[in-house]
């Protein structure tokens, strides 16, 4: 995979994650599934809209370190966002990423070891593939919600964002 289908994939994620917060309705950011664990949908967008930023820090080999990795994620999650704001900031993290990908080398994308908080270093490609899914993941997380929510997705919508 080189840098260019990357990006096309990325951009996959992207457009129908945009689709699916504009579907979140107002006055929802406390709402969750059930008691307990769950994010709150004002958590969800939050972390949903930083998503690219993973995969960001894996192209500048700048993930924290484990120990603080676990502080940064329990931080996260006490911060909410507005589908207005998740919107703003998934756009702003989407642009500079893309840029970011543009300037790599494919020799770089496909060689280059990054250090992950998770395990040992693992190459370049791996660790943004990885955040991609993380994001899709969280993707699904926010179509399953608004799903029982009854809001009117469906998959056209979680794919294609339509």
């Amino acid at each position: 995979m080189t840098p260019e289908q990357f990006t096309e994939y990325a951009e996959s994620i992207y457009r129908p994650t945009v689709k699916l917060i504009s579907l979140v309705p107002a006055g929802k950011l406390d709402w969750k599934p059930f008691p307990g664990s769950f994010m709150t949908m004002g958590q969800l967008l939050h972390h949903l809209s930083g998503c690219p930023a993973g995969i960001l820090m894996a192209l500048r080999n700048a993930f924290p370190p484990p120990e603080a990795f676990g502080r940064f994620l329990e931080e996260d999650l006490k911060r909410t966002k507005s589908a207005e704001d998740a919107e703003s900031w998934l756009f702003r993290g989407w642009g500079e990423t893309k840029t970011a990908l543009a300037t790599v080398r494919p020799v770089e994308f496909e060689g280059l070891m990054v250090t992950v908080p998770w395990g040992p270093p693992i190459p370049m490609w791996r660790a943004c593939l990885g955040m991609a899914e993380h994001w899709v993941n969280h993707k699904y997380q926010l179509f399953f919600y608004l799903k029982l929510m009854g809001q009117p997705v469906n998959t056209l919508t979680l794919y294609a964002g339509m």
